[in-house]
């Protein structure tokens, strides 16, 4: 039996191979792709660790609301730790399959990584999927008891400063390169009816990044170590309804790549806050397809890269207040205030479930905070987000708290002195979604129901990102 599954193994390996176009020297007597050159020292040193961080079932879900417990686990989820060093800096990114971070846990992490490694807290940086099929993390606020929850975040917290403490100690010097696909896996999800309004559907004409972008790390000896998979695409492929706990499309995306590659993938969620996949039904096998999809061009780019030698780690970031949302005036709140009013006793005379039910009332509570903000001409405190650039040889990492629109992060990209820049969301934190000034005006989803920004949040994001951004690229050796 072991046989069969090893050779089983090697044939799936070898039609992923045939799949992306490639294959190993000894199938063509060819050299092998992306040789490393000649060369046995480097100034960066990177190390990988990985934890399981699956809930137990029968914990509260995060994503979608008015959903029961997870009832099974579909595929585990898992929280990826890369370190970082050069000479005396360090840093850390921890890629998870999880809805998000708060802001309380994320210190509670970074204050016990720097107990446990000394890298500093700052420089410390927690990354979600945000898979809608993971356990609630308490990301949106909610406080309610639950000892299952309780017991899973008190140990969620020493699990993945954990898995940092133990990528620090097996860092060893590495090669970096960085290669792009793109792929067709996400679609604008801004569809516009006949009536003009916005519903959650597809938008295929709509704005999108369909940019992959694959950073390489390889050990000295031309071992592949790690790859960064970069891509903006809710994780959403299963629905509304599927209570199995799944890391959605990004599981078999990094299944097929380590298979491939031999590198540990970490899933780095780009700005997705108006995308969703093409693909969607109430099953597991649109994330499936996607997967594949997405693996396959991420392998493509991993096999086609030049690796180089890599020098220097630097990090910076700043607490950002952005204004809150509030409405253009006294009638417009109080017409709002009264709708919703409306909306959540339809859905208690309905006996909806308690998830939507309490949805709706942080959404009156946020719109009568902002009708008395208006009322007494005093304004609402700032939404507090932290933007953060990491540098690593030539890439920089920029990452946001938040559900940032794709227009946004595209902007951030192309507008970098750094060629090999990725946008990151979703990272320490949440701010809800930012999404683009001209969409607040067509509504939806997005600005109505999920955001806690103004419109000029967009901006003040772009022009800090890019702040950081000169300012680490001012030296031209990363350091």
């Amino acid at each position: 039996m072991a046989l069969k599954r090893l050779l089983s193994r090697i044939v799936r390996l070898l039609l992923v191979m045939a799949l992306v176009g490639f294959a190993p020297a000894w199938i063509y007597g060819g050299e092998k792709a992306a040789e490393p050159e000649d060369e046995s020292s480097t100034g960066l040193s990177a190390g990988v660790a990985r934890i399981t961080v699956t809930p137990p079932v029968g914990i509260a879900m995060s994503g979608f609301a008015g959903r029961d417990a997870a009832t099974g686990i579909h595929d585990d989820l898992y929280a990826t730790a890369l370190v970082l060093v050069s000479g005396d800096t360090k840093a850390a990114v921890v890629a998870a399959d999880l809805i998000g971070f708060g802001d309380d846990f994320t210190a509670d992490v970074r204050a016990e990584v720097e107990r446990r490694t000394g890298i500093p807290a700052a420089a410390v940086f927690l990354c979600a999927s945000h898979t809608h099929y993971g356990p609630s993390t308490r990301v949106y606020g909610s406080d309610d008891p639950a000892a299952d929850l309780d017991a899973y975040m008190s140990n969620l917290l020493h699990l993945l400063s954990g898995a940092v403490q133990e990528a620090a100690s097996v860092v060893q010097p590495v090669r970096v390169g960085v290669g792009r696909g793109a792929c067709d896996v996400g679609i604008n999800r801004r569809e516009k009816r006949p009536d003009g309004v916005i519903i959650l559907g597809n938008n295929p004409d709509g704005p999108m990044d369909r940019e992959v972008i694959v950073v390489r790390l390889d050990t000295v000896d031309g071992e592949p170590l790690a790859a960064l998979v970069n891509y903006a695409c809710h994780p959403v492929c299963q629905r509304h309804k599927a209570r199995g706990i799944s890391g959605d499309f990004i599981a078999p995306m990094r299944e097929l790549v380590e298979e491939a590659t031999g590198a540990k993938c970490l899933y780095l969620q780009g700005a997705c806050g108006n995308v969703n996949p093409a693909l969607m039904d109430h099953s597991f096998e649109p994330a499936r397809k996607s997967g594949i999809r997405l693996g396959e061009e991420a392998v493509k780019a991993f096999e086609g890269i030049t690796m180089s030698a890599a020098v220097g780690v630097a990090t910076t970031s700043a607490q950002i207040d952005f204004p809150a949302l509030t409405f253009g005036s006294e009638e417009e709140g109080r017409q709002a205030v009264k709708a919703i009013e409306e909306k959540l006793a339809q859905l208690k005379k309905w006996k909806s479930p308690e998830g939507r039910i309490k949805r709706e009332q942080r959404r009156l509570e946020q719109a009568n905070k902002a009708l008395e903000s208006i009322v007494k001409g005093e304004p609402l405190p700032a939404v507090v987000g932290e933007i953060a650039t990491l540098r690593f040889s030539d890439v920089a990492l920029v990452m946001t708290p938040g559900e940032v629109f794709a227009q946004i992060g595209k902007q951030i990209k192309e507008g970098s002195p750094l060629t090999d820049t990725i946008f990151v969301g979703y990272t320490d934190g949440s701010i809800g979604y930012v999404p683009t000034p001209d969409a607040y005006p067509e509504g939806g989803y997005e600005v109505e129901r999920a955001c806690r920004v103004s419109p000029d949040a967009s901006r003040m994001m772009i022009q800090e990102a890019q702040r950081q951004l000169n300012e680490l690229a001012k030296d031209g050796s990363g350091k």
